[in-house]
């Protein structure tokens, strides 16, 4: 099949929340090419837009594509160098939110080395 360079890859859907939408999550994924954001962030989580652990693990249990958004001090730590103790088991990408001025090399080097320690994509 040939690619269609207009045509998306996919589309990413973020601030998935509540695991009571998996059903809905995966009769979407069956029909488009979608990729579900989560927002992940210790200090936010379980408040709108940041699921709690148990709401995460449902979303990996569907089967569907996840990227991880890493937010707050997970994201500033893996900016910095350091490799927080995630779970990104289920997840094929990240998107780490370090902060709003733009990467740095050594900010672009830190969340790709961080990506392949963890076998995920890096943005």
């Amino acid at each position: 099949m040939a690619i269609d360079p207009a045509r998306p890859a996919f589309v990413t859907f973020t601030g998935v929340d509540d695991a009571a939408l998996v059903k809905g999550m995966v009769e979407l994924s069956q029909r488009y090419p979608i990729e579900w954001g989560v927002l992940i962030d210790r200090e936010q989580a379980g408040r709108p837009l940041f699921p709690s652990a148990q709401q995460i693990d449902r979303f990996r249990s569907a089967g569907v594509r996840l990227c991880a958004h890493i937010c707050g001090i997970y994201a500033r730590e893996i900016a910095g160098g350091l490799n927080p103790d995630l779970n990104l088991a289920g997840f094929s990408r990240i998107q780490v939110n370090h902060g709003r001025a733009g990467a740095d090399e050594d900010v672009v080097n830190a969340v790709s080395r961080y990506a392949a320690q963890q076998g995920v994509r890096g943005v």
